[in-house]
């Protein structure tokens, strides 16, 4: 059983405040046990691009902060999130991404609350799902060339500067820079992504070899 009261801020054309609050009860035939959990989250949404397919100027920035109580205890575990992206364009072809996220857990969490999506547009060069990290930083750049109005060549450089592995129970620092190259072309399914990327066969090893690593995908990029 499941009840959840929500609200929404919107502020203007700036973006939305989102506060919620879930409590949910599982009941454990087998166990004859009851489980009792309280969600708080609350998601800051400031999107100020330009467009939502393939962005030329301006920013987005999301902040989010989620609590989850079992039982009435203290916190079970709580997960904060920042992320900022930035691109900015020069004589209409040359646009320039840069962009960073934080993510932090505290407590002991659920092991697939600690998993990463990942994918081309944060984690070039990795696989997606491959991190399932407590704490996650990243930095990374791009170089994006109009060729023409339905196509976009991509540069891209990144760097993970901190992975708290929850599997392996290890901090890599270690991890090295990924790079890759990547093709987008507009369709009436919406953007087409080829990307190809150069990683880490394994990042969960301290020097781990590289690896080729290809993406496909349709739709916009999150």
């Amino acid at each position: 059983v499941k009840t959840s009261i929500g609200l929404i801020i919107p502020f203007k054309s700036y973006g939305f405040l989102n506060i919620n609050l879930t409590k949910e009860l599982n009941n454990y035939s087998d166990l004859e046990q009851k489980n009792k959990l309280t969600y708080n989250d609350i998601k800051l949404n400031i999107d100020q691009l330009d467009k939502l397919s393939i962005p030329k100027n301006g920013y987005k920035i999301l902040w989010s902060n989620i609590n989850i109580i079992e039982n009435h205890s203290d916190y079970l575990f709580s997960k904060q999130l920042f992320q900022f992206d930035y691109y900015k364009t020069y004589i209409n072809k040359h646009t320039f991404r840069t962009y960073s996220l934080l993510r932090k857990i505290n407590g002991e969490s659920p092991l697939h609350h600690t998993t990463y999506f990942g994918g081309n547009s944060w984690t070039i060069g990795y696989h997606e799902f491959d991190f399932f990290t407590n704490e996650l930083a990243i930095i990374g750049a791009e170089y994006h060339y109009h060729y023409k109005n339905s196509t976009t060549f991509k540069l891209i450089l990144s760097k993970i500067p901190k992975a708290d592995f929850t599997v392996q129970n290890n901090m890599n620092k270690n991890l090295p820079i990924t790079y890759g190259i990547g093709l987008t072309i507009k369709s009436i399914l919406g953007p087409i992504n080829i990307t190809w990327a150069k990683g880490p066969l394994n990042p969960y090893d301290i020097n781990p070899k590289m690896e080729n690593v290809f993406y496909f995908n349709f739709g916009v990029n999150y």
